[in-house]
């Protein structure tokens, strides 16, 4: 193979490279990815994000609500429940839903947190997190 004739299938594969790499970032936008209606519109700033989060679920599963009701919509927005785990010994018995969003350079959860009895949820709570590179 002549030198030209490598330069050319070098700089083919390396064009061919950018424009794979280039569709995958387009898909990877926001706009792209699904995300849970109770996740999508938040604020870019994790820390304002999470607090409007917490809002949100609180908002719409307050204290007193449906524990049935969360659930069945947490399992609908695409989110997958947790079993049942403690916090420590003394602590109630509490379930767990997330929603993982793997990305690059950064990982997303969003995690809701419940107690509930007869039914009634008797404490909730959430959290938006990312671990970033």
């Amino acid at each position: 193979m002549g030198r030209r004739t490598l330069v050319r299938s070098l700089g083919t594969s390396v064009i061919g490279l950018i424009a794979v790499l280039g569709v995958c970032y387009w898909l990877k936008r926001p706009e792209h990815v699904f995300l849970p209606s109770l996740a999508q519109g938040l604020p870019a700033e994790f820390e304002k994000a999470n607090e409007t989060f917490k809002a949100r679920i609180n908002e719409n599963f307050p204290v007193g609500s449906s524990e049935s009701v969360l659930v069945r919509r947490l399992h609908e927005d695409g989110f997958k429940q947790g079993g049942p785990f403690r916090e420590n010994p003394g602590k109630p018995e509490m379930y767990s839903a997330s929603f993982v969003q793997p990305g690059f350079p950064c990982k997303l959860v969003w995690a809701i947190y419940w107690h509930a009895e007869n039914d009634k949820l008797t404490l909730v709570t959430s959290s938006y997190t990312g671990t970033c590179l």
